[in-house]
């Protein structure tokens, strides 16, 4: 069940690494409290980084040896392998679709935030 916890934050990462080169360029007038120097290689590394910790969560010891001794969690056997990795990437997979599934449901609300912002004009 951590392993879970943990993949579910590590996949979060993913997206909030890359965000920043991306929001720099694209609203660089916004005043920031701290700018991180080397924001390209810095999001670049740290999510090469959570990439890679993430498929380790869900395939220990991929691609090297996957499920051996020297990487499998405590209490698995080598024969537990596809249970392990189903009870880890099901539930995973399961809360992606969910957050696409609540992203394509908020997109009129985006988009009329982004009329009101642009326009200035609030309804109500």
């Amino acid at each position: 069940m951590l392993g879970l916890a943990v993949s579910t934050t590590l996949i979060s990462y993913l997206g909030i690494f890359p965000a920043l080169p991306v929001l720099r360029r694209k609203y660089p007038q916004v005043e920031r409290a701290y700018r991180a120097p080397a924001a390209w290689p810095i999001a670049i590394v740290l999510t090469l980084l959570i990439l890679f910790a993430s498929v380790q969560l869900l395939v220990p010891g991929a691609p090297f040896d996957w499920f051996s001794s020297d990487f499998r969690p405590d209490g698995w056997s080598y024969s537990e392998r596809w249970t392990y990795l189903l009870t880890e990437a099901v539930p995973l997979a399961v809360f992606i679709v969910t957050g696409v599934i609540f992203w394509a449901l908020g997109a009129p609300t985006r988009a009329e935030t982004e009329k009101t912002t642009a326009t200035g004009v609030t309804q109500g």
